[in-house]
């Protein structure tokens, strides 16, 4: 079933005209035309745009065509054409609007979020934003299809549209670093937000230890080992050097959650790159935030201690405003939780980002208490479980998508070649150097294998956080730092390319994946306050006169029902004929 409507669209020039044909089976939208007129050579040429989308044969004597009564869909031409093509005309009832409510619903849609967005010169320029438009939607979705299926995280596919879309090919003028940088802070928080209310504590508990350190030891170790390769090769200052190594140390939440889930590694391995992720973006921020401060003219460096102490003092409190944040606000939602999945859901990710909201207001780390906070509330056996963790990764997507297309409109192409050879060189200490280093001063501690040792020192993925953290001294004012953003966009793009779709292999080689893989499985139920149903349980004990009754002698209330029976430890399903015992 094929439905088609046409709307209009005001410009300078006079109106414009959108017809449009939508599959009902795929809601999608397989024929569009835009004009400055609405007669009969509108609706058919998007009608062949449809036909050209569908291919020749394909449905003849089964598609229906439905439209309303306009003299453009019931004129002869039009009727013509459907027949020729072996597509059923239908028309809805005069003066009914309801029996095409799928096109007219589209109609709105599309204006209330692109249309009434501009001001449109002609009839043409509304063509191109429409084909536009699709053409980055189609780009988001197979973006995600292609990082399926070769394992690389999709960032890379939304930062090339950013680049398409930029000043170096659709003309889009954006080089706001502090923008960028707020935006970027925005989107982590809803990226770790629904990294830690997706995340099992059961599969990360006996990794939280060699996690935490690696994330705060491990994040010292890279930092010096990448600033002394950089002061010796590239050269630079020291202080220069240090914040290069803070922004390249931090392994990306979004990156890891999306690549590693696919990848069947045993609980205690993907478990600590979880945590670690998870953890290691609140050190991170606090160095790269004090060394930037320190290079601006007239910057003072503080002792090493003073810095220690410092973030030592940021990370404790992050810690202790997220856990109390999720759990003061898990025990509030489980007392007003209500029929609303839709609400709760709202509420639980709410709670996240107002543990990163008291964090910044207290000057501790609120990338911290939000990843803590949301891991809090996403373990405490909260209803609407599936419907809320559900509603974070899609916010998640959002956000990542979002970020990534906002840092390829940042990036300038003209500029990134020349940071190419830099950016390997500091990739390449970053990954064989800095990064075995630090996770074997971090987890050796914890007696972790050496295979383990080896794939944690490979599987150190970068993303965006690095490239967002690189706008950080373009927004503090520390000089010459501009060619810092282009280093470190090649690296990310370079190194995610060689290490993501890599990880499944390696691990293999290094015999770490499991051959049965065990995943969670939530199901969603309704809510027992939205249907008005109760839950009971009764005991039946020696004396009791339930003892001997089969299930059908119980003379239950009409819509009660004996759903389980546990007996001996186990647990059954009864029948009609089931007899009940103490």
């Amino acid at each position: 079933l094929w439905v088609g409507d046409i709307t209009y669209i005001w410009t300078y020039s006079g109106f414009a005209y959108l017809a449009t044909l939508i599959d009902m089976c795929s809601n999608k939208v397989v024929g569009w035309a835009v004009d400055d007129h609405m007669r009969t050579g509108l609706v058919l040429e998007a009608l062949d745009n449809a036909l050209a989308a569908r291919g020749p044969g394909i449905g003849i004597g089964e598609l229906v065509a439905h439209h309303d009564r306009g003299s453009q869909y019931t004129s002869g031409r039009y009727r013509d054409r459907l027949f020729a093509e072996g597509i059923i005309p239908s028309v809805g009832h005069t003066g009914i609007c309801y029996d095409n409510e799928a096109a007219e619903l589209f109609n709105a849609t599309i204006k209330k979020e692109l249309i009434y967005q501009h001001v449109w010169r002609d009839a043409g320029e509304v063509r191109t934003a429409v084909f536009g438009s699709g053409l980055i939607m189609a780009g988001v979705f197979a973006a995600v299809r292609l990082s399926l299926r070769s394992g690389l995280p999709s960032l890379l596919i939304y930062l090339g549209i950013g680049l398409a879309l930029g000043n170096a090919g659709a003309g889009i003028q954006f080089d706001d670093a502090s923008i960028t940088r707020v935006l970027g802070y925005a989107a982590l928080v809803l990226i770790l937000a629904e990294g830690g209310l997706t995340t099992s504590w059961a599969n990360i508990k006996d990794s939280v230890a060699p996690a935490a350190v690696l994330s705060t030891l491990g994040v010292v170790v890279s930092v010096l080992v990448v600033a002394v390769a950089a002061h010796t090769l590239l050269p630079l200052s020291w202080t220069i050097s240090l914040l290069m190594g803070a922004i390249v140390t931090s392994t990306d939440a979004a990156a890891v959650f999306a690549v590693l889930r696919n990848v069947p590694l045993p609980k205690r391995l993907s478990g600590m790159l979880e945590a670690e992720s998870g953890f290691n973006d609140a050190p991170v921020v606090i160095l790269v935030v004090a060394f930037a401060a320190q290079g601006v003219p007239g910057g003072t460096a503080d002792p090493w201690w003073v810095l220690v102490l410092h973030a030592a003092v940021e990370l404790a409190g992050g810690a202790i405003v997220g856990v109390a944040v999720g759990w003061l606000g898990g025990q509030v939602l489980h007392r007003v939780a209500g029929a609303s999945s839709a609400l709760f859901s709202i509420g639980v990710v709410a709670l996240t980002v107002l543990a990163y909201a008291v964090g910044a207001a207290v000057h501790v780390s609120g990338f911290l208490a939000t990843y803590l906070a949301a891991l809090v509330l996403g373990n405490m056996g909260l209803p609407n479980r599936v419907a809320f963790q559900s509603f974070a990764n899609a916010l998640g997507w959002i956000a990542q998508i979002g970020l990534f297309v906002l840092l390829g409109l940042l990036a300038d192409p003209t500029r990134l070649g020349e940071q190419l050879v830099p950016a390997v060189v500091v990739g390449l200490v970053l990954l064989l150097v800095a990064r075995p280093l630090s996770v074997v001063a971090s987890v050796s501690w914890f007696k972790v294998p050496w295979r383990d040792q080896l794939f944690l020192s490979w599987a150190g993925l970068r993303g965006a956080v690095p490239v967002v953290l690189a706008t950080v001294p373009l927004v503090v004012g520390t000089p010459d730092t501009e060619w810092i953003f282009d280093l470190v966009f090649m690296l990310v793009v370079v190194f995610t390319i060689v290490q993501a779709p890599s990880l499944p292999w390696v691990a293999r080689r290094l015999g770490l994946t499991e051959q049965v893989h065990s995943v969670d499985v939530d199901l969603e139920s309704t809510s027992l306050m939205e249907i008005g149903a109760d839950v009971i349980q009764v005991t039946v004990g020696a004396g009791s006169r339930l003892h001997g009754v089969a299930v059908f002698e119980l003379r239950l209330p009409k819509g009660a029902n004996v759903t389980l029976v546990v007996r001996g430890g186990e647990g059954f399903v009864p029948d009609r004929h089931t007899t009940i015992r103490h």
